[in-house]
């Protein structure tokens, strides 16, 4: 696409908006994959529930450990 382009502007011709548009959209692909860190797709959603999935009130290990560190020190 891009030497179409290129071939009718060095024959005086002009381009349609369409193209433009096909243009800019190639271009941007091809940054994209030569960039992935701006696709928008590097980070993880994490979870704060519990690892079970259920919500009940059951402690896990973690939460037994931090409740006896927090009664050690008094709070």
């Amino acid at each position: 696409m891009l030497y179409d382009v290129r071939n009718r502007l060095l024959d005086g011709g002009s381009i349609e908006p369409e193209m433009i548009q096909q243009l800019a959209y190639e271009g941007v692909q091809d940054f994209l994959k030569e960039n992935p860190r701006f696709t928008g797709q590097g980070y993880k959603v994490v979870s704060t529930g519990k690892p079970d999935g259920g919500t009940g009130t059951a402690q896990t290990a973690n939460d037994m450990i931090n409740s006896s560190i927090r009664s050690a020190f008094g709070r």
